[in-house]
């Protein structure tokens, strides 16, 4: 992986192999969350980005705190071979993989970090994929605090309760 510059924009350039020497192998990169970051996240309704790739699928991952077997919350996405795309995925579209011990719904306020990786249905092989441009998207009226991520996440648990009985 390598910072390079998209349009006059910081990007993260990232290509590589994949081989068969390890059986689960993958490449990815990852941005841990500063605080004035974390405070977008808690109130964030989706995730933007662009992206130039080479063909194949990738998946971008919110790694949370209280998942402890690497079943972090993921959307994956297709790529066209040398077109440049936005992806935008809504917050409640990033789900944890079926073979992961399952931990309910996101919760924003315990996301610590953003990565990016190969999807899991390709290897061995190439790959190469630039990423930029990356924005959350917080609706407007909506106070980005981990107070209210925390109070969002209590009713969802408490809405989740009331449906099992």
């Amino acid at each position: 992986m390598m910072e390079t510059e998209v349009g006059g924009m910081l990007a993260m350039y990232f290509a590589g192999e994949i081989t068969e020497s390890f059986q689960w192998g993958f490449a990815g990169f990852g941005i841990d969350l500063d605080d004035e970051t974390m405070e977008l996240v808690y109130a964030a309704a989706a995730v933007s980005f662009m992206i130039r790739g080479d063909g194949q699928r990738y998946t971008i991952r919110l790694e949370a705190s209280n998942v402890a077997d690497y079943g972090h919350f993921e959307y994956s996405f297709d790529t066209v071979a040398g077109e440049t795309a936005r992806i935008t995925v809504p917050m409640r579209n990033f789900m944890q993989p079926a073979w992961a011990l399952q931990v309910g719904r996101l919760r924003l306020d315990l996301v610590t970090a953003v990565s990016w990786q190969t999807h899991e249905i390709w290897r061995p092989g190439s790959f190469e994929l630039t990423v930029w441009d990356v924005n959350l998207y917080v609706p407007a009226g909506v106070a980005a605090s981990a107070e209210v991520a925390r109070a969002v996440a209590l009713l969802a648990a408490a809405e989740e309760v009331e449906n099992e009985d």
